[in-house]
């Protein structure tokens, strides 16, 4: 669930090994400052892990809890760890996914292609694959999951306020870096990680790509910083997402187009695919009644609603978006990079047939080439 799934983007190495084998941790017990409705649990619980992957200890509420309860109080042990796995799904729904993914990533780089890019604007032609359809998702998205009543707050604990808590801390602590800088500061050192090491290589691909793109009509650092509308779009984004970007130059500009893309396809990817853990509503609720094992009838049907409205999909990143392209030059970047995605996937297989669990974040006949409800 941790080290082989959804919650590989969130695991890191702690600054020193304690004593009791904590290597690895989870922390979400931040979940705990947000407002729930009368009945419901508090959210909230940090999972420690050993240099192998075991868990050593869940902390919750100021108390920590180690695996030896499982055998005088197995309930009170189940339950712990169904509070943090209902609290990791929670967290990476709304705010990884919803906030940071939707109307972070993609709402912000699809308003400053249209407002600062001009439609022959080369910059402008190589994002509008990757944010096809966003304006419309994220409408969408708004209105049946954001808004206070929607979809999203039924299916969750949270009270009017709780929302907003939970909307401001994805806001304050949103984080937007070159893949290989999250993984250096995940700093996961013992063992291979698959979303390590197939997301390194799907970064490479996707960088590769931007890179070889951007080289055709830019040459140097000057020729990106005398263009004013590459300069405008940039502002806007560093206006909107302060302190995330670091000072434009021809290098900085392919990471944040390579991250952006990242994000919109193996991301969304990695973060929207959450269907089969929230199918039991004992796995990962959304809203659970303190000590109960599960969450309730109305819960679970809300939580699967959610799911059932949100499994529409985009185009394959594997069709041929060249079409978009100014020039011969460029579509043969854009085919050659479409060609290299269909070889990555035979890594992916191969790779997953020797793993514990198969992971499907990178694969790219499974990835959408924009954000999707």
């Amino acid at each position: 669930f941790v080290f082989n799934g959804i919650g590989s983007h969130l695991v890191e190495k702690l600054p020193k090994q304690e004593k009791d084998g904590s290597y690895y941790v989870v922390k979400l017990n931040f979940m705990d400052q947000l407002e729930v409705r009368p009945g419901f649990a508090k959210y909230g619980a940090d999972a420690y892990f050993s240099s192998y992957g075991e868990i050593v200890k869940i902390v919750r509420q100021g108390q920590t809890y180690t695996p030896s309860l499982a055998w005088s109080n197995p309930d009170k042990w189940e339950y712990l760890k169904m509070t943090f796995r209902g609290s990791l799904i929670t967290k990476i729904t709304a705010i990884d996914h919803l906030m940071g993914l939707h109307m972070t990533v993609g709402n912000y780089f699809t308003t400053a292609s249209r407002e600062q890019l001009a439609p022959d604007h080369p910059l402008r032609r190589l994002l509008k694959p990757f944010t096809f359809r966003a304006v419309a998702i994220n409408r969408a998205a708004s209105r049946s999951l954001m808004w206070s009543k929607a979809y999203m707050h039924r299916a969750l604990a949270l009270t009017e306020k709780g929302l907003a808590q939970t909307w401001q801390y994805a806001t304050d602590n949103f984080k937007f870096e070159p893949f290989p800088d999250m993984i250096a500061r995940q700093n996961i050192d013992t063992f291979p990680l698959p979303f390590h090491e197939d997301g390194l290589d799907y970064w490479n691909l996707v960088r590769g790509f931007v890179g070889d793109y951007v080289n055709l009509y830019y040459t140097s650092d000057a020729d990106v910083t005398s263009d004013t509308s590459v300069v405008a779009f940039y502002s806007f984004l560093d206006a909107k997402m302060p302190g995330q970007l670091r000072p434009l130059s021809r290098d900085t500009l392919k990471d944040t187009l390579a991250q952006a893309i990242f994000w919109v396809t193996a991301m969304h990817n990695h973060m929207g695919n959450i269907a089969e853990y929230v199918s039991d509503p004992a796995f990962t609720p959304g809203a659970w009644v303190e000590n109960e094992l599960a969450s309730r009838p109305g819960a679970a049907v809300r939580q699967a609603v959610i799911m059932a409205l949100t499994g529409l999909q985009q185009p394959s990143i594997l069709e041929d978006f060249s079409l978009m392209m100014l020039d011969d030059q460029a579509k043969a970047v854009a085919q050659a990079f479409t060609s290299s995605l269909k070889a990555f996937e035979s890594v992916v297989e191969s790779r997953n047939w020797g793993r514990e669990q198969v992971f499907t974040t990178f694969c790219p006949n499974l990835m959408d080439v924009s954000i999707g409800i």
